[in-house]
């Protein structure tokens, strides 16, 4: 349905920028503005700048900008429609929706599927509550998982049968292609009829940052070899596991007041959420993808992140592997390992709070870490172990951008094998870039060849387009203050500006005079460097007994230098007419200049 413009401007008023970016990144106040880490590029000096009296955003690296708006379609990846709502659902704003949808078949078609799957979500949450979900509720008690995490977690059953979910669903009406679509069916290739993916198993829904259901995962309950232990849905239009961190929709709000623990599986995130940790989030069966640790390092810059996986030497491999993905993003990173053979569901199960706490406590630096993963799988005291060693650290390396991280690590090593570390230094420089010539655009995924911004690490400056004095204060008059702007109208032509300003200037000058230009949607007509420099120069300030001088010395300004460029340009043409000998083009120059010089 189409949003009418009333309640876009209620929802716009009540969502205060600062409120709502603030959610997101780390915000500093600098004088009338609020300044903080880009969360659209890495950058170690803060280049983001909230502005609360124009409501708008901007960075100064990277040139993005936009209102309140614009900020949450960036950062939950939605339309505008959808944000408008999230946030009129965030600060309680009614809104009047009409008319038939604007927003075509495929936001009709998701839309569609998130209700689906929040109704089967219920589904599996009334068969655990029954008489038939006794299983599953056995296996809940024995892991004590008690009943307010099963219900905060949303936690079901699906029954043994091939198809309790497909028969219930079918006759409610719900076609089997959409049951198969988002993954809750499967089709048999040769009787042709659907099934359920998850039986007998304890149901975990997974959940967007929103809150909303998007895929399943499934813990079995028959305890067959060849069944699979955990299951998961498939990658659908809704769900893609290697960019979604279990519980993290709960977590993330937690995060400003504690790090994020990033442990294996389901179980783990629940028992220490139980146990009174509620920043615990998990990736979904995968290692931890570039993704995945940019979405937690947007969350967790304040307190960085506790790597917990497993105690045996596969988890160490698993943290090794999330380790590089999360080091990238420049958070704080620490690993804490649960005794061998355990894991943190066992670690908080067993011994509660406390027992996670000194588990928190013990975390090792991350240059620790590695050195002790790396060197214990191989014989490092013998030659042939030693160049395995510095193979493997050469990989890892080659994947870490952070120099800070790299050097770290570089140090160790050389403490740990008692080697020169200027040597170990050059050894391993050669093999960098030996390996970089044969082997890095392997380590480059197809998301991050298609991925628009610049790769994490990476610092680029969008530089603003260099704008005169004159230039500068008359588009701060424009956009900020309408009583000069109503005589300015009278006194600009948009050719006056820089071709590259005219868009917004001609925007400006038509805008209604009762409110101020917008200042974001005003900025989207024009290039990266020009949009920057119109963000800088409106975020300025002129003081109000300045401003009638300022106005009329910078069209007088401008005026003038417009005049000079033109007398240059009639001095080329004259040349040139005075050099082909035509008379009738110089005596109609020699007029036009002889007009402007009086001017």
């Amino acid at each position: 349905m189409a949003i009418d413009d009333a309640s876009i401007e209620r929802v716009r008023k009540a969502a205060d920028i600062v409120a709502v970016v603030g959610e997101y990144v780390r915000l500093k106040r600098a004088g009338r503005n609020h300044v903080g880490l880009c969360p659209f590029h890495e950058e170690k000096t803060p280049s983001f700048n909230v502005n609360p009296a124009r409501q708008f955003y901007h960075c100064f690296g990277c040139g993005v900008g936009g209102d309140v708006f614009s900020f949450v379609m960036e950062m939950e990846n939605l339309d505008f429609p959808e944000s408008v709502r999230l946030l009129a659902q965030r600060y309680n704003v009614q809104i009047t929706e009409t008319g038939r949808r604007d927003d075509g078949s495929g936001k009709r078609r998701r839309e569609a599927l998130h209700e689906l799957l929040e109704q089967a979500a219920v589904f599996y949450r009334r068969l655990l509550d029954a008489e038939a979900g006794k299983p599953g509720r056995d296996f809940l008690d024995n892991r004590r998982v008690e009943g307010h995490l099963r219900q905060a977690f949303g936690l079901g059953y699906a029954p043994p049968e091939w198809d309790a979910l497909a028969r219930a669903f079918t006759r409610r009406g719900v076609p089997e292609e959409r049951l198969v679509e988002t993954g809750l069916c499967a089709r048999s290739p040769k009787s042709g009829r659907i099934y359920d993916r998850l039986r007998n198993r304890v149901i975990f829904p997974v959940r967007d940052l929103r809150g909303r259901v998007i895929g399943f995962g499934g813990r079995d309950l028959s305890g067959e070899e060849r069944a699979p232990k955990y299951l998961n849905s498939p990658e659908t239009p809704l769900y893609h596991k290697g960019e979604v961190l279990y519980g993290l929709d709960l977590a993330r709000r937690e995060l400003r007041n504690a790090p994020a623990l990033l442990v294996e599986g389901y179980l783990d995130v629940i028992s220490l959420h139980g146990a009174g940790h509620p920043t615990a989030s998990a990736p979904l069966g995968t290692a931890l993808t570039d993704r995945q640790a940019a979405l937690l390092g947007r969350y967790a810059d304040d307190h960085g992140v506790i790597v917990l996986f497993d105690g045996d030497a596969a988890g160490r491999s698993a943290a090794l592997r999330s380790l590089v993905g999360l080091v990238n993003t420049g958070i704080a990173v620490r690993v804490a390992t649960p005794p061998p053979g355990s894991d943190p569901d066992d670690v908080a199960r067993e011994g509660g709070r406390n027992a996670v706490d000194a588990l928190i406590d013990g975390a090792v630096e991350l240059d620790d870490f590695i050195v002790h993963a790396l060197v214990e799988r191989h014989e490092y005291s013998t030659t042939t172990g030693k160049l395995e060693l510095l193979d493997e650290l050469t990989r890892l390396l080659l994947l870490v951008k952070e120099r800070v991280a790299r050097d770290l690590i570089i140090d160790r090593f050389a403490d740990k094998l008692g080697v020169d570390e200027r040597s170990l230094r050059l050894d391993l420089r050669r093999r960098l870039k030996e390996n970089r010539r044969g082997e890095a655009p392997a380590h480059r995924t197809g998301a991050q060849r298609d991925e628009a911004r610049p790769p994490a690490g990476e610092e680029v400056i969008v530089r603003p387009l260099r704008l005169a004095q004159d230039v500068r204060l008359l588009l701060w008059l424009l956009f900020n203050d309408n009583e000069r702007r109503r005589l300015l109208r009278g006194e600009l032509e948009v050719e006056l500006f820089p071709p590259e300003l005219r868009p917004a200037v001609a925007r400006a000058l038509d805008a209604d005079l009762d409110e101020l230009p917008p200042v974001p949607a005003t900025a989207d007509l024009l290039e990266p460097q020009a949009r920057t420099a119109l963000f800088e120069a409106v975020d300025g300030e002129i003081h109000p007994d300045e401003r009638e001088m300022a106005r009329r010395a910078c069209v007088t300004s401008l005026r003038d230098r417009a005049r000079r460029r033109e007398l240059l340009k009639l001095r080329a043409e004259l040349k040139e007419a005075y050099r082909r000998g035509d008379k009738e083009r110089v005596h109609e120059l020699l007029e036009r200049r002889q007009k402007l010089e009086k001017s």
